[in-house]
C-alpha cells in the first residue's frame, strides 16, 4: 500500500509493559514497519524513552505534557480525568499548527481508550481516526463483596462523572461527528456515539507480546490462572468463591489457583482464601516484568477473569498461549475470548460463582480424559486460531491499516 505521511496521538506507550502501554508501542511499531512516514506525540517521559529506542530512530517524537501551574493535583492516578483532558487540549492546539506545514494523510488518536473524553483534533487535508475506546461497566452492587462503604461510593461516583461526560460535554460529541473512523473496544456503545454507528468499527484492541505468545500444549497439572490490578472492577471475589466449589466437588483434582497482581483487595482476597478454606491452593504473585508472565501463560490450563472491563487485554496474552478463558457474558473479556469464551451469567452474584465452578468442571473433565479425546487439546487449539484471527497484533494493525486507506 502507498506511504501515508501519519501523526499519532499515544498518551501512554511503553516497550515491555502490558495492556494499553504496549499496544500503543506495538501499533507504533508496526505502522513505521509498514513504511509509512510517522510523527508521534506522546507525553515527554515517553518520548524520551523512545528518542533512544532503535525502533523509532527514523520517528519524529514530539513530547508534551500539561505545566506544573495546570497540573499541581495530580498524583499519580488521582486527578488523572482532568490532567488527560487538559493534555488533549494542548495536544489539540500544537497539532493544528502541525498540520497547516504537514498536511497529514492520517491523524490518528490512538488512546487513551477512555469514550469519555473527547480529543480536539481536526484534519481537513486528510483522515481522522480515533481509537479503539471503550468504557468500564459499574460493578453491580451484588457483586461488591467487600462491604466497605468506599467501594460502594467510588463505584457512583465514576459512574456518575461518565455520565455527565456522555450528556453534558458538547467537545465529545463534536469529537465523534468530526472523526471519520471509530474504532470501538466492544459493542457497548457510548451514548454520543450511537448517531454514529456508521463511522463505528468494532475491533478488540489485542496486546501482542511476543514472549508471551507460545504453541498451545496441554498443561501437565491444571492450573488456573487469573491477572490483574485487584480492584473491585476484576471481580476476583467471584474468580475465588468459584474455585472453591469447584474444589468442594473435586477434592482429588489437586488444582491450583494462581493470582498475579497488585492492588487494594489484596488483603481481602487473602482473608476470603482463608475463610473459604482454600489457601494452600491459591498462589499470590506480586507484579513483575511483563515477560515473566510467559510461564505462568504457557503453564496455565484455564485462564478466569470475570471482570466488567471494557476490554481486559490479559485475555488476549492468555489466549495467545491457548488458554481456554472464562469471562462474564456481554463484556469486554467475553468480546476478546469470542467463539471460544466460556461465558458465565451476570444476573446475580451466587448464578456468577456457580457456573465458574461448572465450567471449570467442564474444563477440567476435558483435561482429565484428554490422552483419550484429545478434546482439551482441541479446545486449545481452537482458541489459539480465534487468537491469530482476531487479537494479534499483525490483524489489529492491517485493520487500522486498511482504514487509513479506505
Amino acid at each position: 500500500m502507498n506511504e501515508l505521511k501519519i501523526l499519532l496521538v499515544v498518551y501512554k506507550i511503553q516497550r515491555g509493559l502490558g495492556s494499553e502501554d504496549g499496544c500503543g508501542y506495538t501499533i507504533a511499531k508496526a505502522m513505521k514497519r509498514l513504511g509509512h512516514k510517522i510523527t508521534l506525540i506522546t507525553r515527554k517521559n515517553n518520548a524520551a524513552l523512545l528518542r533512544d529506542d532503535p525502533e523509532f530512530v527514523d520517528v519524529r517524537i514530539i513530547g508534551v505534557d500539561v505545566p506544573r501551574w495546570l497540573s499541581f493535583y495530580k498524583r499519580r492516578g488521582r486527578g488523572i480525568i482532568l490532567y488527560y483532558y487538559i493534555w488533549q487540549i494542548l495536544v489539540g492546539r500544537i497539532v493544528r499548527h502541525l498540520n497547516r506545514s504537514e498536511q497529514f494523510d492520517v491523524i490518528h488518536q490512538l488512546n487513551f481508550h477512555c469514550d469519555w473524553a473527547p480529543h480536539f483534533l481536526t484534519n481537513p487535508n486528510g483522515k481522522l481516526v480515533w481509537g479503539p475506546i471503550a468504557h468500564h461497566e459499574r460493578v453491580p452492587f451484588d457483586f461488591l463483596q467487600c462491604k466497605r462503604y468506599s467501594s460502594f461510593l467510588r463505584e457512583w461516583i465514576r459512574e456518575m462523572a461518565k455520565r455527565a461526560f456522555w450528556r453534558l460535554d458538547p467537545f465529545l460529541h463534536w469529537a465523534a461527528a468530526r472523526t471519520d473512523v471509530i474504532f470501538y473496544g466492544n459493542a457497548n456503545l457510548a451514548p454520543p456515539f450511537r448517531s454514529c454507528k456508521a463511522k463505528v468499527v468494532l475491533r478488540p484492541q489485542a496486546s501482542s507480546v511476543p514472549e508471551l505468545l507460545a504453541d498451545p500444549v496441554r498443561p501437565l497439572t491444571f492450573k488456573i490462572l487469573s491477572v490483574g490490578r485487584f480492584i473491585p472492577l476484576k471481580n476476583f471475589d467471584a474468580t475465588l468463591d468459584g474455585f472453591a466449589a469447584f474444589l468442594l466437588r473435586n477434592r482429588e483434582c489437586g488444582a491450583q489457583l494462581t493470582l498475579i497482581g497488585s492492588g487494594t483487595l489484596e488483603p481481602h482476597l487473602r482473608e476470603r482464601a482463608c475463610e473459604l478454606g482454600i489457601d494452600c491452593n491459591v498462589a499470590f504473585v506480586r507484579w513483575g516484568k511483563q515477560s515473566d508472565l510467559a510461564e505462568h501463560y504457557r503453564t496455565s490450563a484455564v485462564f478466569v477473569f470475570p471482570s466488567f472491563e471494557s476490554q481486559g487485554l490479559v485475555v488476549a496474552e492468555a489466549m495467545g498461549a491457548g488458554a481456554p478463558v472464562i469471562c462474564m457474558e456481554n463484556s469486554g473479556p467475553s468480546f476478546l475470548a469470542g467463539s471460544t469464551g466460556a461465558v458465565v451469567t451476570r444476573r446475580d452474584y451466587q448464578s456468577t460463582v456457580s457456573e465458574i465452578a461448572d465450567r471449570l468442571e467442564q474444563l477440567y473433565q476435558e483435561w482429565a480424559d484428554d490422552t483419550k479425546s484429545f478434546r482439551f487439546t482441541s479446545r486449545m487449539q481452537r482458541v489459539r486460531r480465534e487468537y491469530d484471527r482476531r487479537l494479534d497484533t499483525d490483524a489489529l494493525v492491517d485493520a487500522i491499516d486498511a482504514a487509513y486507506h479506505g
